[in-house]
């Protein structure tokens, strides 16, 4: 069944040496994701349908402590590595 949320926008901003958009919690919600989830970007023409993948993402397999740690690492540092693009 599809659900309409009606529109919901967000801005592009800057991560790492790339650009990245943050889903807002509208969308999370009506997506059914969580951190750590794997989305798949359907393309056509100049849509992009966004959707749960439904694959199993091979961090499945990773201890989930260790990836908890990498991301508390990546919220600390986030302004020094932002820092270390420009160089």
């Amino acid at each position: 069944m599809i659900m309409a949320v009606g529109k919901v926008e967000s801005k592009i901003t800057n991560v790492g040496n790339g650009l990245g958009i943050m889903l807002p919690q509208k969308v999370v919600q009506h997506l059914g994701i969580n951190y750590g989830d794997h989305i798949s970007f359907h393309m056509e023409g100049n849509e992009i349908r966004i959707q749960k993948s439904k694959k199993s993402p091979a961090t499945k397999e990773v201890d989930q402590d260790f990836l908890d740690s990498v991301n508390e690492m990546m919220d600390t540092y986030d302004e020094t590595f932002k820092g270390l693009v420009d160089r």
